[in-house]
C-alpha cells in the first residue's frame, strides 16, 4: 500500500460546528477570499437559515484538515459551494472523496456552479480541470449558464435527478443568495445555452 493509500484509509469526514478545532482554520481560509466572518457564522447558523440547512463539512486524515465544502439543502436539491482542498494534497483524491461523501443520495439533485473556462482567461486551465474534475465526479454540465455583476459566466453542474428548470434556478438563485450575505455582493443573471 502506497502513502495515498494509507491516507485514504484514515479519512474522516465530520460536519463542522463552531466549537470544531478546524472552524477557526477554514474560517481563516474564507476570510482570506473575502468572506466576513460574522456573516459566514449567520450563513451556517443564523436563524434566515433555518429553512435551507447550510452545513460546513470537513474532510481530515488523522486530525489534518484536508479540505472542506459547504452544502446548501433544499426541499429538492442541494446547493455546493466554496469546495477546498489543502493544496499539498490536491490531486490525491480528497476532493472526490468529500463530493462522494456528501452527493450519497440517488434520489437528491446536487447542484454546482464554476468558472467558464474562457480562451483570453488567464485561469484557462484551472477552469478546465475544475470542470473536468466535476465531470469525473459525476456531474453533468446543464444548459444553464450563470452571469455575475461583474461579467464572469459560470457553467452550472448537476449530479443526480433532473430538475425542472424552474427549480433549478430557485436552487440557484437561492444558493446564491444565501452565500453571497457572506460573500462579495455578487448580482447574478442567467441564460440558456444556445
Amino acid at each position: 500500500m502506497n502513502n495515498s493509500q494509507i491516507l485514504k484509509s484514515c479519512v474522516t469526514f465530520k460536519q463542522v460546528v463552531s466549537e470544531d478545532k478546524f472552524y477557526k482554520s477554514i474560517e481563516k481560509d474564507l476570510l482570506e477570499a473575502g468572506t466576513n466572518a460574522k456573516t459566514l457564522w449567520n450563513l451556517l447558523y443564523g436563524e434566515n437559515t433555518r429553512s435551507s440547512s447550510p452545513r460546513l463539512w470537513a474532510i481530515s486524515v488523522e486530525g489534518q484538515l484536508m479540505g472542506y465544502v459547504i452544502t446548501i439543502d433544499f426541499y429538492q436539491a442541494t446547493y455546493i459551494t466554496c469546495l477546498q482542498i489543502n493544496e499539498a494534497h490536491r490531486g490525491e483524491g480528497f476532493g472526490s472523496m468529500l463530493l462522494n461523501h456528501i452527493c450519497n443520495d440517488p434520489n437528491r439533485t446536487y447542484v454546482l456552479i464554476s468558472d467558464v473556462a474562457m480562451s483570453d482567461s488567464e485561469q484557462l486551465s484551472i477552469c478546465v480541470k475544475r470542470k473536468m474534475f466535476y465531470l469525473k465526479n459525476g456531474f453533468r454540465t446543464s444548459s444553464v449558464k450563470w452571469h455575475s455583476e461583474y461579467h464572469y459566466k459560470y457553467d452550472v453542474h448537476v449530479k443526480g435527478p433532473d430538475l425542472e428548470l424552474g427549480s433549478l434556478l430557485a436552487v440557484l438563485r437561492k444558493g446564491r443568495e444565501i452565500w453571497n450575505t457572506a460573500y462579495i455582493s455578487d448580482s447574478v443573471k442567467y441564460e440558456l445555452a444556445p
